[in-house]
């Protein structure tokens, strides 16, 4: 089977433009008309839906080629006007002569693609064949017509459902369909496609019927059983990558004819049996037959093409994790039918076949194995909606049986059913019984948007022009009525006879709302743009359980009144923690109603309060306010026309509307999910589990009739602690916003005076805010303050007034919840008795290179110029120790980087740049390691110290899935004479790995104080743990953890200190997660504590010694002068010769060094000599010659004598295996 093609067109959708004298299919070969003004061209749409996935289109990705997009902008712009709908019905009348009137009329501007193509093999060719042979063609005319294919691709690419072919298929039928082909020759002309494309043209259960030709051209695909045969057989559709397969599966299965016999063999052997046992299968409903069968037959399949040469690979560990589950699910019932069943065709995605009412219990497991962070449950599963309630009801013993692999594994999964073929539909009629989605994007966004249009509203939906033009026939009439339609997948059924009023009418029919329409070109055909507040406003009014919400569109009918300029409107202003001023109010409103607003009953608005909102002057004036304040909000009451009658919708403007305030009102406010303007969550990706972890516990309370556990006194009362940046207040700001909770920030360093009384009626002031102002989350800020004098000790008094003022709080009765948070930037900075008066402390962790990824993903997002996710990985692992601010920081900088340079486009190298800006400014701050420049090719001599090290710490680093659990050193013990390098060794060792680097003397965390020194030892395993991998040195290791008991220290401050040291070397042992590389270095191993010497610390101790050999010391000498420009005739290892005694790195480098200053006064006095000294010398001009190196070696005097040497050689033996 040969097949030419240019391009493939990828399409489970694919609307067939039928141009007359432009013949291009991306599938054949062709090349652009020379001569455009000639041609006539018939616009004829076909909307084609291929079925046989069974999904509905809305639910798949919709990815557009560029060039379309850019296509349509220009030569589909009179697709709409009167000629075209003429043409339309011209076509449906089976009026050709009017038809090539009309088409010459409007179709001189379009792009013509001419087919030049008279191969006998051409399915164009083939196609006109059988159209003149059959004699049903609509007007001979139409076979000398071109044709110009516009695809849509919205399904994966190797999804394993063959997505280009199902395009195919749609194409072949189209022009069958034109030019009065048969359908029974339809099946032998689509497989000159490709196999899939003969087999979706059918329905339903797809059967091949093996043909003669051994190249298997004449094989066809005829329909064994439709797809409502077995109504009950649902699919899964587990899509792990929607990359381009590696290998492609036409090459791979022609490869496998060629050069597998088991191919054959299954072909002649195997295949035939197991057809006749899936009729039977099918034919009797059976599905424990048909699962094992599908199973076996999909295993069999794979082991074949590892016969293949070169073998191909098709599965990944995603696709043997989804196979063990699967296999797991159906051990959970032994001696029981199998209930799920697993099929891979040549790619990773798996289909997944099961009954209806094994759905729920497939789908909770499949969750539960493979869980998700980066998108919402919607975008992760697609399709058929879930039962969620029947979900729930799987027993979390089951669910808990099966081990949860990392997040993210499956981009997304597709719930459908056996498709139903191919659907031909109008392109009008596929858009006036289109249902839409409701797509939310930010308020400000959307604000942005609707800024041109006269009157504002937040009822305006965006659509795409396409959508726009269909329902709108004048500009200035841009009405349409929004018609919403509750998933009735997702709603609750109730017991009979447990229906309230309530929940009637919350059962009623469609809603329909008259909205204003505004066209957009990035709204994709089936959505609706919307401002978040009006989902929150549906949602509030219409649905409960997590519903969903579909929509329809309607024109505005004859006679149907538009919304008018009310007369009055009463409103509700949602109450403010905040001290707002009833004249405040007033000036916020008349400026929102200068411009007319559209308002519906009941229906809550925002009043964003921004300085280009309000203005300059009293922006700035109430600035402290505003700060924390950032809307106002309000309910439309009542609205009242001019004769009094009652609306209920209407426009408000100031001038011409009275606008009425009633009292305050005490409510959630509506729910906001994104990030300002960005199309971004609120919360940052890194920090997700944060979020979760203080929403759950906020959770708890936010139902009135959970009070027993406050009248319990288990008070809502939470602290987010973490250093500074990290993201505490980020957190905080994204629950309450999604909770649709009001927050009053009360910051403590303000709070705390110098007299007690003072702090007590700033607290009580703060917590009283509560009384005016509820639901609320009182936040206090900088709390590592509170409870503390001026001298840093524990103020009994403040901690026994803030207990009290807790108990008076959460003593009220509230209508609605009132929760304490804390926010604190110090670790332990409180004392126990205060820490002990809250619920719950959520500690909040530096961010580990992961989860940094996260970070720099989400905030990529709020930008328009990007990097691709390779690259942000490596700014992720070279950023160590950085939090959420520091990565904005770092964004913001490498954009003003960019924006200075003359580079085309946002580079790594700007991140790079002030990545090591950042590092530089602020090391000493964030205590953030750096990783040295230091060579392995910098050191000379200790070849097998060299080796050594690289197999104990480069190994585990290079091959990790080697190495077991707790399986590898957690240190290495550099000892012997000062001066040999074991201070550049550890250096070149974070170099060569490309680790960080933490360097600690230890003399430097002793302190006087009690307890100090053993909290700087913590702090500096922490500051190792936040920069993982990272290389920890200790140095002089011998004053930090002497033999205990000995040191004649009194106060046992040594003793502590090596316990902590233990303490923590033993952490880290423990935790596989944690690469951290601790090495030491000390000239007297004999006075460290044995303890730390065992196995599992410091388990390996490694001797590093002068240099003794010659071939040694010419290697430190090369080292040494590698920047030295040194005299022709001179040869290093003569003068490594004539250094007769044993000598450390430091001696030679003695050595080196005198030699360049012998030459340096040489070069000096030459000048002199030579009057050339006023010209200026450089380092260029110094060559150092054999006698500098005579003179100096004459002069040098050892660093270690032979009475110590003989004491480390003792050591060395005592020590070293």
């Amino acid at each position: 089977m040969e097949y030419k093609s240019k391009k493939t067109v990828h399409s489970l959708r694919l609307v067939l433009l039928l141009v007359c004298l432009v013949s291009i299919v991306p599938h054949i070969t062709a090349r652009p008309s020379t001569n455009l003004r000639h041609s006539k061209q018939l616009r004829l749409i076909d909307h084609l839906l291929r079925g046989n996935a069974g999904a509905d289109s809305r639910t798949h990705h919709k990815q557009h080629n560029n060039h379309q997009q850019q296509r349509r902008s220009t030569d589909y712009e009179d697709f709409y006007d009167a000629d075209y709908k003429r043409i339309q019905q011209c076509y449906e009348d089976e009026d050709t002569n009017e038809l090539c009137q009309r088409c010459s009329k409007v179709t001189k501007s379009a792009i013509v693609f001419p087919m030049c193509c008279n191969n006998e093999d051409d399915t164009m060719t083939w196609l006109r064949k059988k159209a003149k042979a059959s004699g049903k063609c609509l007007n001979p005319k139409l076979l000398e017509w071109n044709i110009h294919v516009e695809s849509e691709n919205n399904f994966p690419t190797a999804a394993g459902l063959a997505s280009s072919a199902a395009g195919y298929a749609c194409f072949v039928y189209t022009l069958a369909t034109l030019y009065g082909i048969e359908d029974e020759e339809l099946s032998g002309i689509a497989r000159m496609g490709s196999g899939s494309a003969c087999r979706s043209l059918h329905s339903g259960y797809v059967q091949w019927a093996r043909g003669e030709k051994p190249d298997g051209s004449d094989s066809l695909a005829i329909q064994l059983a439709s797809a409502s045969a077995w109504p009950d057989m649902h699919v899964l559709i587990l899509v792990v990558s929607d990359r381009k397969k590696a290998t492609a599966s036409t090459h791979g299965m022609a490869t496998s004819v060629k050069t597998s016999d088991l191919l054959k063999y299954r072909a002649s052997k195997c295949v035939p049996e197991r057809v006749q046992l899936v009729q039977k299968a099918i034919a009797e409903k059976d599905f424990d037959t048909f699962g094992r069968i599908a199973m076996k037959d999909s295993n069999q399949f794979h082991a074949v093409c590892l016969d293949t040469f070169p073998p191909c690979f098709y599965l990944n560990d995603v696709s043997r994790s989804i196979i063990r589950m699967v296999d797991q699910i159906n051990n959970l019932s032994s001696g029981e039918p199998i209930k799920v069943a697993y099929s891979f065709d040549a790619g990773p995605n798996a289909c997944l076949f099961m009954l209806e009412k094994d759905v729920a219990e497939v789908s909770a497991i499949v969750r539960r194995v493979f869980p998700f962070n980066q998108c919402s449950t919607e975008e992760y599963y697609k399709g058929i909606p879930n039962d969620e309630q029947a979900m729930k009801a799987v027993p979390a013993s089951t669910l808990e049986s099966f081990v949860e692999e990392e997040p993210n594994l499956l981009r997304y999964i597709i719930h459908t059913k056996v498709g139903e073929g191919l659907k031909k539909l109008r392109y009008e009629l596929k858009l006036r019984t289109l249902q839409f989605y409701l797509q939310p994007i930010p308020n400000v966004l959307f604000e942005q948007l609707q800024s041109d249009q006269l009157v504002n509203s937040e009822h305006t939906l965006f659509v795409s022009p396409t959508v726009f033009r269909e329902y709108v026939v004048e500009h200035e009439i841009n009405w349409i009525n929004l018609v919403l339609k509750v998933d009735k997948s997702t709603e609750q059924t109730e017991k009979q006879g447990e229906k309230s009023l309530v929940s009637i009418i919350l059962n009623k029919q469609d809603v329909s709302l008259l909205c204003q329409i505004a066209p957009h070109p990035k709204v994709p055909l089936n959505a609706l743009w919307v401002k978040e507040n009006l989902i929150e406003n549906f949602n509030e009014r219409y649905t409960r359980n997590g519903q969903r919400f579909w929509a329809r569109l309607q024109r505005v009918t004859e006679g149907q009144h538009l919304p008018a300029i009310v007369a009055k409107a009463s409103i509700f202003i949602y109450q403010t923690p905040y001290d707002l001023s009833s004249d405040m109010v007033d000036f916020i409103l008349g400026r929102y109603f200068e411009t007319p607003q559209l308002l519906y009953r009941n229906h809550t608005y925002q009043v964003p309060l921004t300085e280009r909102f309000l203005g300059n002057t009293f922006y700035t004036k109430n600035f402290a306010l505003l700060v924390h304040m950032k809307s106002l909000w309000f309910k439309c009451l009542n609205l009242d026309s001019a004769a009094g009658a009652f609306e209920m919708n209407g426009i408000a403007q100031k001038s011409l509307t009275t606008l009425q305030q009633t009292t305050t009102y005490n409510n959630f406010l509506l729910p906001e999910r994104f990030d300002g303007s960005n199309m971004r969550s609120s919360c940052p990706f890194g920090l997700k589990k944060y979020h979760d972890s203080l929403r759950s516990s906020l959770q708890a309370y936010m139902r009135m009739e959970n009070n027993g556990l406050v009248l319990n006194g288990i008070y809502p009362v939470f602290m987010l602690r973490g250093e500074r940046g990290i993201g505490k207040m980020a957190i905080l700001r994204s629950v309450a916003s999604t909770l649709g909770i009001p927050v009053y920030y009360a910051d403590c360093s303000e709070i705390m005076t110098s007299i007690s009384s003072q702090t007590e009626t700033k607290l009580s002031s703060a917590f009283n805010k509560a009384k005016i102002c509820e639901p609320l989350i009182i936040c206090l800020e900088n709390f590592e303050v509170f409870g503390v004098d001026n001298e840093g000790h524990e103020d009994q008094r403040i901690t026994g007034s803030f207990q009290a003022e807790l108990a008076t709080l959460f003593g009220r009765k509230y209508s609605h919840p009132v929760v304490v948070v804390a926010v604190a930037n110090q670790k332990d900075s409180n004392t126990p008795k205060l820490t002990s008066l809250f619920l719950e402390v959520i500690q909040i962790h530096p961010p580990t290179t992961a989860e940094r990824l996260e970070m720099l993903r989400w905030i990529s997002h709020g930008h328009s110029h990007r990097l691709p996710s390779h690259q942000l990985q490596q700014i992720a692992e070279q950023s160590q120790g950085f939090t959420i601010s520091d990565l904005e920081l770092l964004y913001g900088n490498a954009l003003e980087l960019w924006r200075r340079s003359k580079d085309p486009c946002l580079q790594l190298t700007h991140f790079l740049q002030s990545l090591e800006t950042m590092k530089t400014t602020f090391s000493d701050s964030l205590g953030a390691p750096k990783v040295p420049k230091v060579l392995w090719s910098e050191i000379g001599g200790l070849a097998k110290l060299k080796t050594e090290i690289q197999n104990s710490i480069g190994l585990p680093l290079r091959h990790k899935h080697l190495m077991g659990k707790n399986m590898r050193r957690s240190g290495i013990l550099l000892y012997g004479p000062p001066g040999t390098g074991k201070t550049l060794i550890a250096k070149a060792v974070a170099t060569e790995c490309n680790l960080s680097f933490l360097s600690v003397q230890g003399p430097e965390l002793l302190n006087m104080y009690v307890g100090q020194s053993e909290q700087n030892v913590r702090e500096v395993f922490a500051r190792a743990r936040t920069a993982s991998p990272c290389v920890l040195f200790l140095d002089e290791l011998d004053s930090l953890a002497p033999n205990r008991g000995v040191s004649g220290d009194s106060g046992g401050v040594m003793d502590r200190v090596v316990s902590q040291m233990l303490s923590e070397m033993d952490g880290i042992s423990k935790d596989p997660g944690q690469q951290i590389f601790i090495l030491a270095a000390t000239n007297r191993p004999d006075l460290i504590d044995p303890a730390l010497l065992r196995p599992g610390r410091f388990d390996k101790l490694l001797y590093v010694g002068p240099s003794c050999t010659v071939e040694d010391k010419e290697s430190v000498l090369r080292a040494v002068t590698g920047r030295f420009r040194l005299a022709e005739n001179l040869t290093l290892g003569k003068i490594a010769q004539r250094l007769k005694q044993d000598m450390t790195g430091a001696d030679m480098y003695s050595i080196c060094s005198n030699a360049w200053l012998s030459a340096v006064r040489r070069t000096v006095k030459e000048a002199i000599a030579g009057d050339s000294i006023d010209e200026g010398l450089s380092a260029d001009q110094v060559v150092v010659t054999e006698e500098d190196f005579q003179e100096a070696i004459k002069k040098f005097i050892p660093s270690i004598s032979p009475t110590d040497m003989a004491y480390f050689n003792q050591l060395k033996g005592n020590f070293s295996v």
